[in-house]
């Protein structure tokens, strides 16, 4: 049996990757298909960034997941500097 070439075809996603980008999380799906397919880190990424190019919807969810991701720690810096002036301002 001849080794096969390591999957370049975006199609070639893991169900399990599908469900990952499905949720935004792009990362966990290209540790699944990096573990699937036996690749390196680069070939997974690009197969990844294949699938989302080919599916926006799947595209303007990881966008959202991290336009929400930036908004969360930019509250939590707010809060912070918040806390931190009140600190100052009663010590």
């Amino acid at each position: 049996m001849p080794n096969e070439p390591p999957p370049t075809d975006p199609l070639t996603l893991p169900p399990d990757a599908v469900r990952a980008l499905a949720g935004g999380d792009k990362i966990e799906a290209i540790k699944l298909v990096r573990a699937a397919h036996k690749v390196d880190l680069k070939t997974a990424k690009g197969v990844v960034d294949s699938y989302v190019e080919l599916h926006p919807d799947i595209k303007a969810q990881i966008e959202s997941r991290r336009n929400h991701s930036r908004h969360g720690w930019v509250v939590w810096l707010v809060v912070a500097a918040l806390v931190a002036w009140l600190i100052v301002r009663w010590a």
